[in-house]
């Protein structure tokens, strides 16, 4: 930004972060397979993207193919949204509670407990709002489990459309060890509600169940 403004400097600034797009530049290039396909200001670049990039989230999880990593060792196969009494939702209110259902398959030979497994929030600026890493948790996957349940006190997000991103490596998390990774698992709307509680005391913190049971 100094450079630009300040020693009128052009800078190119490539980014899929939305709102430093936005803050940081006057115009935008959209490109699709290396080639620009729209070019403006950088609000309806920002526009244009959100929108000619969103996935049909309606196919199967199992049968999406924009994920990256090697899923012949791990792979999400479902992604369900349930409230307090079991039914599937995809509008939650916030500051409510809430569990992600995630069913999975695994190759039988994998040491299913190197699967370092990260669920993600990201808003309509593809800014990632919250994530929950279950190894930062304390959780591993056993070579029973098939089903993750992450089970979130209160969802604290904000009204708005959201997404989930799952992530999946083996070992660790370099590039070469993902296993599943899917930007756009599933989208959420969040209605606003009480979102402090009336003033009583927030929690935040989440709990990983391996098929329904605590581990």
């Amino acid at each position: 930004q100094d450079l630009s403004t300040g020693e009128g400097r052009t800078v190119l600034f490539v980014s899929h972060n939305m709102a430093s797009v936005t803050s940081l530049c006057d115009r935008g290039i959209v490109l699709e397979n290396g080639k620009s396909v729209f070019e403006g200001n950088a609000e309806n670049a920002v526009s244009y993207y959100l929108t000619e990039t969103k996935i049909d989230t309606n196919q199967a999880l199992k049968n999406r193919t924009d994920r990256v990593g090697n899923t012949s060792i791990f792979k999400f196969e479902s992604i369900i949204l349930e409230d307090v009494l079991g039914n599937s939702v995809s509008s939650v209110f916030s500051g409510q509670p809430y569990k992600f259902k995630i069913k999975f398959q695994k190759e039988q030979d994998t040491d299913i407990a190197k699967i370092l497994v990260t669920i993600g929030i990201k808003d309509d600026q593809n800014n990632l709002v919250c994530f929950w890493s279950f190894d930062e948790l304390g959780y591993r996957l056993n070579r029973h489990s098939s089903e993750i349940i992450l089970k979130v006190p209160k969802l604290m997000l904000r009204g708005g459309n959201y997404r989930v991103w799952l992530f999946s490596s083996y070992g660790n998390t370099a590039p070469e060890n993902f296993c599943d990774v899917i930007d756009y698992a599933r989208s959420i709307q969040v209605i606003p509600s009480d979102y402090f509680g009336s003033g009583k005391q927030n929690r935040t913190n989440a709990t990983v169940l391996m098929d329904g049971k605590f581990e």
